[in-house]
């Protein structure tokens, strides 16, 4: 077939020869074809509605038993599992590892999402579990979390003895809860969501005392304790209204918009109330978007200063100002004998109230991951401008309570420390989806109120 009409084909309704007389290729032999029904089956069969359907009174005899909820493995997490055994005098073996999935019902009625996490001892296993009731328009469920954090530092010195001293401490975090969910859409892309619970909060700290001789190569004695730190009895509750008609792009979202506006409150041995105002828009100029975001997180009340403070130094709120690289900042100047402007803004990170405002100009420089048979990670460049404060109550390590006030001012105030401002960067950068597993974002910025100015960042994340 290499002719025109040859290649143009005509209905089974109008069957024509090409100009050459041959037989156009749609039509079946002979052609032209008798109109009796046998010849004409194939048309017959894809103009009656009727065609392949059981009849009527079919239906009357199947048997017809109830919907169970059945629940089979919709995702599987990549599970990891390791063991350790202690070797040296600081070393602690244990099991290590963890795994998540998603199991649900066929109808989506029930939903459980579930993980598990060891971190080398049994009191330090963690995990959560989360049920999801779809089948009616008011969604509900409840979820059951514990959740440890580890940390551990490392005191050298010498007893009056003048023999050597090393002292492991072991701090360790323990938060559990458990909540009822209530979920109440009013559209495909608006709800409301509540949820109220108990929360427990406790902490504690292993003790391991070393003692050397002098020379620190015998070990004389070993000593191990654990002591309590306290703990937080809670119930909580939140109210949210929550929007979303954003498209996402392999890599970031091209066009729509989320918001977010949540209160909760918290209760019994500490008081105060949680606030949440997160709003985002995109605008699709393609093949460009210009995406803004403006967000609000504090905590108000009585005990607001109690729990860890809000930093607001993270990737994907302010970029240019990572925790360990203004430390890294502040202790060389503390070295080198000054107090001076990066000391500073390391504290101005950090306080019980957050504000952020960012603006990225997003272009997708390869979107089609598919290339004949080759397939390339897309990838998306963007320049941006942030500004970021923090501020509130801090509680310093002698439990007092100091108490910053926000200016909408730019900069630090090296005179007056409970005077905040807005901190700023810029600068340009590149998103790149691996496999859809992980995104990986590559920034150099400019973070204008560090004496550090232009430097890379790197970080795993999508575009807000």
């Amino acid at each position: 077939m290499s002719t025109p009409e040859q290649l143009a084909g005509t209905t089974p309704e109008t069957p024509q020869l090409a100009s050459n007389g041959d037989p156009l290729p749609e039509l079946l032999p002979p052609s032209p074809r008798p109109a009796e029904p046998a010849y004409n089956r194939v048309y017959a069969a894809l103009h009656d509605p009727a065609f392949g359907r059981p009849e009527p009174e079919a239906p009357a005899t199947y048997a017809v038993a109830p919907y169970r909820s059945r629940l089979s493995l919709d995702y599987l997490g990549q599970p990891t599992l390791g063991a350790g055994v202690a070797t040296g005098p600081y070393a602690q073996g244990g099991v290590y590892g963890g795994v998540g999935g998603i199991f649900s019902d066929v109808l989506g009625y029930h939903t459980i999402y579930g993980t598990i996490q060891a971190q080398g001892q049994l009191d330090e296993i963690g995990g959560n579990v989360v049920y999801l009731n779809q089948e009616h328009r008011v969604n509900w469920g409840a979820s059951v979390s514990r959740t440890p954090y580890i940390a551990a530092y490392i005191q050298e010195g010498f007893d009056q003895n003048q023999q050597l001293h090393d002292q492991l401490l072991i701090y360790r975090y323990f938060d559990n809860s458990a909540y009822g969910i209530a979920q109440y859409p009013f559209s495909r892309v608006q709800r409301v969501e509540m949820a109220a619970g108990v929360r427990r909060i406790s902490q504690d700290i292993k003790i391991r005392d070393y003692t050397y001789d002098a020379t620190g190569t015998q070990l004389l004695n070993y000593q191990e304790s654990k002591q309590s730190l306290g703990s937080w009895n809670l119930a909580e509750g939140s109210a949210a209204l929550v929007y979303d008609n954003a498209i996402d792009g392999y890599t970031s979202p091209i066009a729509g918009q989320r918001y977010r506006f949540e209160v909760a409150p918290t209760l019994g041995d500490l008081q105060f109330n949680s606030v949440t105002a997160d709003y985002r828009k995109y605008f699709l100029m393609r093949p460009l978007t210009l995406a803004f975001r403006g967000l609000h997180f504090g905590r108000y009340g009585r005990d607001e200063a109690v729990p860890s403070p809000v930093f607001v130094g993270y990737p994907f709120l302010l970029r240019g100002y990572a925790y360990n690289s203004v430390q890294n900042d502040c202790l060389a100047e503390l070295q080198a004998g000054s107090t001076g402007k990066d000391c500073v803004i390391f504290q101005d990170l950090f306080g019980s109230r957050v504000a952020v405002g960012n603006v990225e100009l997003r272009l997708p420089l390869i979107n089609n991951p598919v290339h004949g048979s080759v397939q390339v990670p897309p990838v998306e460049v963007f320049g941006f401008m942030d500004a970021g404060a923090a501020w509130g109550k801090l509680q310093q390590t002698d439990s007092t309570v100091v108490t910053t006030h926000l200016n909408f001012t730019r900069g630090v105030n090296v005179n007056d420390l409970t005077q905040r401002g807005f901190l700023t960067s810029a600068g340009v950068g590149a998103r790149l989806n691996l496999f859809g597993y992980i995104i990986v974002e590559a920034d150099y910025v400019n973070a204008f109120d560090r004496p550090t100015k232009w430097h890379w960042q790197f970080s795993f994340q999508p575009g807000f």
